[in-house]
């Protein structure tokens, strides 16, 4: 059996294949012989690839593969719009003056001086009732979208998440000369009783309650929101293979073009190669990549924007421009949201649980509802797996508060047997679905180190994966018309039969090329429900001490052949 599998002396660039003689190929031509070969590691040597079977990819390539484009972009950017809530959040300062105007009539008053609630006029804490006048300090950083200079005159906060005493707000924020805030002038209502400083406290969110205007009004002041936006950059993905007039004549495997019967076009066995190789690295990269553009100087269908790669250092053949990179979606959440866990200790379930709670907060779908995909590895799959069980109530008798019974007994109605044991791959909690994906690229040991005898980091990815107003939050787009280009160039040699017997050529190379391409982006609307469990440590195999095969086999690349 060993004989008729390639050995390692068989390797060969598939680039440009020149060889006079390779058994693999004889292999192919050879059905009687093929059949007695078996391919021992086809996951490693098929495009695998959950966006793909899940349809969430527009490139377009083969039937059943990819699912054709659906949304296109016409720029090589797409910009996200986020519009700010009606109600942006006021959070307190740490700084109040209670029964006097702090610095009447100055423009760019500063409160960092004031520590706490002061008191002032005779007033104390148990005299704060209604019609006390007084100012406050509001927070105020942009970078972080905390306004300070959002209220007008006549809004008003209530203190102690609703409890609390109220203040109706007297005059338009004035910003602090260091603009860490602004300060607005109030008057409360509400008795003593009702009155907390804790309510005032430094990072304390105010309580909005309406605005309140006396009888013979003029006017009523307007309030606005913020928008901004975040701008995603498609990749440039390219790959050709070259095949000699020689190479040709001795490796043809003609395999019929299954996805378009009315095609007269044949194919060597080593261009569908080729198109999972490019489908795999164009998936790495809608994965990996990190973006290599400024957002800041893009303009609307004019211009790429600055991309701060340069052509110095690159070889002209691979680009006039220096490749052009947009962030995949795992740098999109990396910057968001990471908690840290020990493969080896586990994951607790409390700690899924306020994970799942905090991340579903922050949808903008709404804290239910959201459907959540854990994309991770075997390692990843077993360590939440094991937590969610523990979230369900099921454990052993060491797991405090869990239900003693570690596994369900189900009767076969066959008569043959029982079944021990079930496996968590979809979990509804708090009215939201979690499901569970194992995805075999991050199981490829061409991609990731192999530790206690399993491949795989143990990174959890959990994406949000929600329907929000008709869109999904997660996606991939493609650049118009380049979703997937596949062209034939013709030497003096084909891949077309009909046009190999032609006198007429592209060119007097002897041979013909295949080149491929595909520019696309994905797009993570909202990145901030999202986040990455991330593995602190490596899978030690499950403490399995003594065993030959688990350190014997550290290296991932005994898998591949």
């Amino acid at each position: 059996m060993g004989v008729l599998l390639r050995g390692s002396a068989e390797n060969f660039n598939p680039q440009v294949m020149t060889e006079e003689n390779s058994l693999a190929i004889k292999m192919m031509k050879s059905m009687a012989l093929r059949k007695k070969s078996i391919e021992l590691y086809t996951r490693y040597s098929r495009f695998t690839s959950w966006m793909h079977t899940t349809g969430r990819t527009n490139q377009g390539a083969k039937a059943g593969k990819v699912t054709k484009a659906a949304n296109e972009i016409s720029d090589n950017a797409y910009r996200v719009s986020y519009e700010g809530a009606l109600i942006l959040p006021a959070i307190a300062y740490g700084a109040v003056q209670l029964g006097t105007i702090f610095a009447p009539g100055v423009t760019n008053p500063d409160m960092s001086g004031v520590s706490g609630v002061t008191y002032t006029g005779g007033k104390t804490v148990s005299t704060i009732t209604t019609d006390t006048i007084g100012s406050m300090a509001l927070k105020h950083d942009p970078a972080n979208n905390i306004w300070g200079d959002k209220f007008n005159p006549n809004d008003s906060v209530i203190l102690g998440a609703g409890l609390g005493i109220q203040f109706i707000f007297t005059s338009q924020p004035r910003k602090a000369a260091d603009g860490s805030h602004y300060v607005v002038d109030f008057k409360t209502v509400g008795p003593a009783s009702d009155f907390a400083p804790a309510h005032l406290a430094d990072g304390e969110v105010l309580t909005e309650s309406g605005n309140f205007f006396g009888q013979g009004s003029t006017r009523g002041y307007q309030r606005h929101t913020k928008n901004r936006w975040r701008i995603n950059y498609t990749s440039i993905h390219r790959y050709d293979l070259t095949m000699t007039g020689s190479a040709k004549s001795q490796k043809v495997a003609w395999i019929y073009n299954s996805d378009d019967r009315k095609s007269k076009s044949w194919e060597f066995s080593e261009v569908l190669k080729g198109e999972q190789i490019f489908h795999m690295m164009t998936e790495l990269s809608l994965r990996y990549s990190r973006i290599s553009m400024d957002p800041s100087s893009h303009s609307w269908y004019e211009n790429w924007g600055t991309n701060q790669l340069t052509v110095t250092g690159f070889n002209m053949e691979t680009g006039l421009t220096a490749p052009v990179i947009g962030d995949g979606w795992i740098p999109q959440i990396k910057d968001n949201a990471e908690f840290d866990y020990d493969p080896n200790s586990g994951l607790a379930y409390l700690y899924i649980e306020a994970m799942m709670m905090s991340l579903a907060n922050r949808s903008p779908k709404g804290s239910s509802g959201n459907t959540f995909v854990f994309v991770t590895d075997k390692v990843g799959t077993m360590v939440v797996d094991k937590a969610l069980k523990k979230l369900l109530g099921w454990g052993n008798a060491a797991d405090v508060g869990a239900n003693p019974v570690s596994n369900m007994s189900v009767n076969i109605q066959t008569g043959a047997e029982n079944e021990i044991g079930f496996s968590v791959t979809k979990h509804h909690y708090l009215n939201n679905e979690v499901i569970v994906m194992e995805d075999e690229l991050l199981n490829n040991p061409g991609l990731h180190n192999t530790s206690g005898g399993v491949t795989g980091s143990g990174n959890i990815y959990c994406l949000n994966m929600s329907e929000i107003e008709g869109v999904s939050n997660f996606e991939i787009l493609a650049r118009a018309s380049r979703q997937f280009r596949k062209k034939m160039i013709d030497g003096m040699h084909s891949f077309d039969m009909a046009a190999d017997q032609s006198n007429k050529a592209s060119s007097g190379f002897d041979g013909c090329r295949v080149a491929l391409l595909g520019e696309c982006m994905p797009v993570l609307y909202d990145a901030r429900s999202c986040g990455i469990l991330r593995a602190t440590a490596k899978w030690n195999g499950g403490a399995l001490d003594g065993s030959a095969f688990l350190t014997a086999n550290p290296d991932s690349s005994s898998f591949l052949y």
